[in-house]
């Protein structure tokens, strides 16, 4: 990010909303098999989330395959936006409409991690669940100096202690 441009280069089905006002938009695509299958039409998108196949990636880092297709999305960033990165355990159980009252309370990014985090466990917790929120905050203006550009980003990361299977597993 160089302030006001955003760039997001992805691969995987980890994904990037940005939140504007009332608005959430995801801005990556899921690349997995489930995904393609409700592009074609073939699936339901409100079936994919509890697809086998949505587990299911056909474009990641350290795949094996060497024709890897990065997803890049840029965008012009306003003041008051929101960024949330996150890991496919958010979103497969937490819906959009929660995440967007979430992102929206204006409460510190850390308290905001911590929340959504504990909104996944509360709805079953099945898939690892990492998120990073960012709100770019414009300092406060200075006539005729350069820091008038100048963003700081306050990002956070709130991630689950690995469970006694998954220590047991490692």
């Amino acid at each position: 990010m160089t302030w006001p441009r955003l760039y997001v280069i992805h691969v995987g089905n980890c994904r990037c909303y940005l939140q504007r006002g009332a608005a959430l938009e995801q801005i990556t695509t899921d690349h997995t098999l489930a995904q393609q299958l409700v592009d074609s039409g073939v699936l339901p998108a409100h079936e994919s989330a509890t697809s086998r196949l949505s587990s299911v990636l056909w474009n990641a880092i350290g795949g094996g395959l060497d024709d890897l297709r990065p997803e890049v999305y840029k965008a012009r960033l306003r003041a008051g936006d929101t960024l949330l990165l996150c890991t496919d355990g958010l979103p497969t159980h937490v819906p959009d409409s929660l995440i967007s009252a979430l992102l929206q309370t204006r409460e510190p990014a850390r308290e905001t991690c911590r929340k959504l985090v504990e909104a996944a466990n509360n709805a079953g917790g099945t898939d690892n669940i990492t998120v990073i929120v960012a709100r770019p905050l414009l300092p406060a203006q200075k006539t005729g100096t350069a820091e008038k550009a100048a963003v700081a980003i306050e990002v956070p990361i709130a991630t689950l202690p690995p469970t006694e299977p998954e220590l047991q597993g490692a």
